[in-house]
């Protein structure tokens, strides 16, 4: 042996370049990023605020699950087919707040959604007018866009005049179409306790449960006094047609101009430092298995 010493040493090394090896492929694998530039893209289209009725009536189930969740599900198939259009979301009961404020970020915009139940709300209530003027303060003055206001309830409003709040948004060139999320035979609302299971239904002061029916009336005449159209829910489905053939025919514009991060990945470095490491492996055990042949000669 010429360095016979050096034999242990060898081995070693071999067992720690082989864990460096590991060590790069594992961060290869996990797809580092570093460094982050903000990039601006320009998108066109118009500004759409959905207003989402939260209140206690919409946990009836008479469209086959609650008219909740339908409302959501509807909205979600709604961002997915916005191409360039901003869209924000307002929730309301008895009072009306910015859930989401208007973005061309779709994913936030369904992030948001996701969060909403009937207890965001703490004031109980439909104020829909209210909903309508927090969703036309929530679009930008300094946008040249269309703008659209959606508002999903069962129309039950009993703390304002929605009519003249459409009215109001109208004469400032915002369309409002209503849909109207419940049926005219109505259904009891359910109650729940704290882990969400079923403990039975509100009632009256009389004891019996209270039927929540759809006020398809107001749904309709706040959407002709918003100049816009009126789409009522069945067999727990929305038909979101008439709404995208509406915003198709608004007057697009830039609507905005989004910043992001992009990171760059570096993920090869990693792989091809692993691989260098394996062949520096794979060359110090040949030539360890080439020294015991000439060792055994």
């Amino acid at each position: 042996t010429i360095f016979p010493r050096w034999r242990p040493q060898i081995h070693g090394w071999k067992f720690f370049i082989w864990r460096l090896a590991f060590a790069a492929v594992l961060f290869g694998i996990l797809d580092v990023k570093v460094g982050a530039r903000l990039q601006e893209v320009k998108s066109e289209g118009v500004d759409v605020m959905v207003a989402l009725d939260v209140s206690k009536s919409m946990e009836a189930e008479d469209l086959g699950a609650s008219r909740l969740a339908v409302a959501k599900r509807s909205i979600e198939r709604l961002i997915d087919q916005l191409d360039g259009d901003r869209i924000g979301l307002v929730v309301f009961g008895g009072d009306a707040y910015v859930q989401c404020p208007i973005t061309t970020d779709y994913g936030a915009a369904k992030l948001f959604l996701q969060g909403v139940n009937t207890g965001i709300i703490p004031v109980q209530g439909t104020a829909i007018g209210r909903a309508i003027e927090v969703c036309a303060s929530g679009f930008s003055e300094a946008s040249p866009a269309s703008k659209m206001i959606v508002v999903l309830t069962d129309g039950e409003s009993h703390e304002d005049d929605a009519v003249a709040a459409a009215r109001d948004a109208a004469e400032l060139g915002i369309e409002i179409h209503t849909i109207g999320m419940g049926s005219a035979s109505g259904a009891p609302i359910p109650l729940y306790d704290r882990y969400g299971r079923p403990t039975g239904f509100k009632n009256d002061s009389e004891g019996n449960p209270i039927v929540t029916t759809l006020d398809e009336a107001t749904l309709i005449e706040t959407a002709r006094a918003g100049n816009g159209s009126y789409i009522q829910a069945a067999n727990g489905h929305v038909n979101m047609a008439p709404l995208l053939q509406a915003m198709t025919g608004m007057e697009q514009a830039e609507v905005a101009t989004m910043s992001y991060t992009d990171y760059s990945h570096h993920f090869h470095w990693f792989f091809l430092f692993g691989v260098i490491m394996l062949i520096l492996e794979g060359i110090i055990s040949s030539d360890m298995s080439f020294r015991n042949k000439i060792q055994n000669t």
